[in-house]
């Protein structure tokens, strides 16, 4: 009995599933836990495979994100579409440009001349706040105006549908430039090859969030202001976008393979970055006639051009079934399909004798390898990697030449950015931190992944591999460094900054730069699973996200006004990176076992990345509270501010550690389980407190001695009058209520445990107060440093957080004792 062949066509159903279904898999949209497979009689037969997960916290980002675009990318588009007609009526009212219709009888104004008026003061008051909604009133409404409105938007259309097929044939297609194209275990399928192409066509179609986030909206914001409604514009939209996509599909298609059977590996690399470069250059140009304010003179006169060649592009059909009948935007879809089919079938023509050529993909010459001896520190790992950079020219675009574009994209769209580099050099400093941070995404949070085939080899060195991983972060880190400081140093000079001290903020960048690509590799490799065998899913897109958000709160240091303030966040940085590593230490002796791992641990880490996060939520809810208070009521903002943001850290810190499955949880943040009971932990904290309070009573008195630090005292408020202004019970509830038992869950449950995990007492209890007294102002580094040494010995002791929290009070209180009451 022989089994019957599939067709072709179930083939082409079953691939394109297959291939959809990956897709999502790798955007985290629709993964799933694994269900056993049974048999009619309820036997198990088979389990899934591990690595399908259920709802996951970077689902949640994207679902709150991708809205966000798509609401951002509408605004850009309406305001592109309102500029547009705008400039365009303009042209047929240059004669009355002054008018105004203040002190003009109406009826000596033509019908049209007042039209013109109207729409020129709705436009105007509509771009005043740059957010310009889709209605139906932005379209033109004579027939020659609206034409060259179509032809003016179809040529933005063409610009990034040019952009998007450069940049699928560029960084977006890592594939292309892999030495095993996954494309070619398709052809060991029974089914024609146009059917596989085919096939690969429609998830190529399918699967473009570029387009969808790009020409979506314009095509949206095209059928409302042409009077459609939102149901009907989305369904237009939706058509125009999968025909154009499926156009991009094809050429895609064609290109990619076009150039696997006619250039070798290293030509392909080269036209990747060509390709790359000018697909940005092209997007950002796009993004040029958009966004500034007013309109950059090149667009006005690209709408006052003949544009009637834009009629035969293939994106003003897209457009113009918008102002046909509603059954020419179905006739879109009809028209996707022998598009699809031609594309599939020209890309056969060159597979018709074989998808791999003559010689396959390891043809070349190999060089003779020079002398190997001598101390040159670009040798070994670090050379390796230096050799990588300049040969594969698509990952040097990425990493080298993408923080120049996107900078001079924003210098060219925001002109008034020089003036506010010069006026504020925070701004240029952060921009040129964020771009670098940036680069560090595609770079060091990924010296583990490039490494994962030769990982075997690795382990063989003389070396550990932490310290081989740790010599490609510090390349990485270097290359950073200098590229803040010039691309900082480069907008100082072109915003003219005479002032000297704008440059400690692109020093404070340049430093920070340097950690972060050490937080970077250490996010990445702690996060990298290097067995996979796709190689976009060796790193998953939550330990990006991740390293972003942390990236995102050096801005706290940057527009911070004390520059102690800075100080601490650049250390706090510092010892996350050390913290991270150290777990690196921990984590990649496992690598080559998949389901080994070090037993789960409250780590060092997360108590001070939870301590980061704190201050930098505490600092953005305070900014935002003092502007809706008034100003005797500005304490009260403050003690609101640091409250919500101990209990949002404290929640979100519970939840991952308590995601993580962390034996005894409760137990090692000294909630359960305690040595001692209750009451004596709370008649030591109180002991301990009472300690602490007299030392720093007599510390102040001390200090009192030493004119500098008397000049200091008397700057803080020395009488409870100087508290009744304010409200001063509400510093009483700041510190003795709020303070004590949100910092000894940072300080005591999180790092000090992190660091008793792997420390003695003795290094674990001094370091933990002193990072505890960094974080308070430097007057009282001392008393805060004993009031830490001391709590964490009452924490070591009994268990019980109930014991530190308990010290911490007292101290407290006679703090602020002493201050109110003038004691000192």
């Amino acid at each position: 009995m022989t089994s019957q062949r599939p067709s072709p066509w179930a083939i082409l159903f079953a691939i394109t599933r297959m291939s959809l279904r990956q897709a999502l898999n790798r955007s985290l949209l629709f993964g799933r836990k694994p269900k056993p497979m049974a048999d009619r009689a309820g036997n198990a037969k088979r389990v899934g495979s591990a690595g399908k997960r259920g709802f996951s916290w970077t689902q949640l980002v994207l679902i709150i994100f991708v809205p966000a675009f798509l609401a951002q990318g509408i605004l850009m588009s309406s305001l592109f579409v309102s500029r547009a007609s705008h400039l365009v009526e303009s042209q047929t009212s240059e004669a009355v440009p002054a008018v105004e219709s203040d002190g003009v009888d109406d009826e000596d104004l033509s019908a049209a001349v007042r039209e013109a008026i109207r729409r020129n003061a709705e436009y105007q008051k509509a771009t005043a706040g740059r957010d310009v909604w889709p209605d139906g009133e932005m379209w033109p409404t004579s027939r020659t105006d609206e034409q060259q409105a179509r032809r003016v938007v179809a040529a933005l259309l063409l610009l990034l549908c040019a952009a998007n097929a450069m940049v699928g044939l560029g960084m977006g297609n890592r594939d292309l430039g892999a030495v095993e194209w996954k494309f070619e275990w398709l052809f060991s399928f029974p089914a024609p090859n146009y059917v596989l192409l085919f096939a690969k066509l429609i998830e190529y179609a399918i699967y473009n969030p570029f387009s969808f986030f790009t020409c979506f909206p314009v095509m949206l914001v095209v059928s409302i202001a042409n009077g459609a409604s939102w149901g009907g514009a989305i369904v237009h939209a939706l058509a125009g976008t999968l025909c154009l996509s499926t156009l991009l599909a094809a050429v895609r298609l064609f290109g990619e393979t076009f150039l696997r059977k006619r250039c070798s590996r290293s030509q392909i690399k080269n036209l990747q970055a060509t390709f790359t470069v000018l697909g940005l250059v092209l997007f950002y140009f796009a993004l040029y006639l958009v966004l500034p304010d007013p309109a950059p003179p090149l667009f006005e006169r690209f709408a006052q051009l003949d544009l009637r060649w834009v009629d035969y592009s293939p994106t003003t059909l897209p457009l113009a079934a918008a102002f046909q009948r509603p059954s020419m935007v179905f006739g879109l879809l009809v028209a996707t399909v022998p598009l699809a089919l031609v594309g599939a079938g020209l890309t056969a023509l060159l597979v018709r004798n074989g998808l791999v050529t003559a010689g396959g993909p390891y043809s070349g010459v190999r060089q003779t390898v020079g002398d190997t001896t001598g101390s040159s520190r670009l040798r070994g790992i670090v050379g390796k990697e230096v050799r990588l950079l300049l040969r594969d020219r698509n990952f040097l675009v990425r990493t080298l030449v993408l923080p120049f574009i996107i900078v001079g994209f924003q210098v060219l769209a925001n002109p008034g950015m020089l003036e506010g580099a010069a006026e504020k050099p925070q701004h240029a400093a952060m921009l040129a931190f964020g771009v670098v941070a940036y680069m560090l995404a595609g770079s060091a949070l990924v010296v583990l992944v490039y490494e994962s085939r030769a990982l075997w080899l690795l382990y063989t060195f003389p070396q550990s591999l932490a310290s081989l991983m740790l010599r490609k972060t510090r390349l990485w880190a270097v290359i950073a460094m200098v590229y803040v400081a010039v691309l900082g140093e480069g907008l100082l000079a072109l915003g003219k900054t005479s002032d000297w001290s704008a440059h400690g903020f692109v020093l404070l960048a340049v430093v920070a730069i340097g950690i972060f690509a050490f937080v970077a590799a250490g996010i990445g490799t702690l996060g990298c699973d290097p067995l996979a065998q796709d190689e976009r899913k060796r790193l998953k897109s939550g330990p990006v996200l991740f390293y972003m958000f942390l990236a995102s709160q050096f801005a706290y240091a940057m527009y911070a006004p004390s520059v102690w303030n800075k100080f601490v966040f650049v250390a706090l940085s510092a010892l996350v990176a050390y913290a991270l590593w150290q777990r690196v230490s921990e984590r990649i002796e496992f690598l080559l076992d998949s389901e080994a791992r070090p037993k789960p641990r409250v780590a060092l880490s997360d108590g001070l990345i939870v301590t980061m996060a704190f201050f930098v939520v505490q600092g953005l809810l305070s900014q935002l509270l003092v502007r809706k208070f008034d100003d005797a009521d500005l304490l009260l903002a403050v003690v609101i501010a640091y409250g919500t943001a101990g209990l949002i850290v404290t929640a979100v810190a519970s939840v991952v550690l308590w995601a993580r499955k962390i034996p005894d949880l409760l137990a090692a943040l000294g909630l359960a389980r305690c040595r001692w009971r209750l009451a004596q932990s709370m008649a030591t904290g109180l002991l301990l407190g009472i300690v602490s309070g007299a030392f720093a009573f007599a510390y102040l008195k001390l200090g009192k001695s030493i004119p500098w630090f008397a000049d200091q005292i008397e700057q803080v408020p020395a009488g409870g009058q100087a508290f009744a202004g304010q409200g001063w019970i509400w510093m009483i509830v700041l510190a003795v209520a709020i303070a004590p038992p949100c910092e000894e869950f940072l300080f005591r449950s999180l790092i000090y445990r992190g660091l008793r995990n792997s420390s003695g007492f003795l290094l674990s209890a001094v370091s933990s107060a002193a990072v505890f007294a960094l974080v308070h102002p430097p007057l009282s580094f001392v008393p805060v440093f004993v009031l830490g040494l001391l709590c964490a010995w009452g924490f070591e002791k009994s268990g019980n957080i109930a014991t530190s929290i308990t010290a911490h009070v007292c101290h407290n209180t006679i703090a602020v004792s002493i201050v109110m009451f003038g004691w000192v």
